[in-house]
């Protein structure tokens, strides 16, 4: 994560990247990533942006139970 975020990875970055990588595959997506970027983008933009994007799946690492 570190690295990505120095190299200027943002989260509509990568759900850019998954739709450019989608338009040419059908290979499943999931989308792995820290709470706080979702909480700070806005969980229903997320949902809505990341399934418009063609995201398979989503897993946040540190979402309490």
């Amino acid at each position: 994560a570190h690295r990505a975020l120095e190299a200027g990875a943002t989260l509509p970055g990568v759900l850019e990247l998954v739709r450019d990588f989608r338009a040419g595959s059908e290979l499943p997506i999931v989308l792995f990533t820290y709470l706080n970027p979702v909480y700070a983008y806005g969980f229903e933009r997320f949902h809505h942006d990341a399934a418009a994007a063609g995201a398979d799946g989503v897993l946040l690492l540190d979402l309490p139970p």
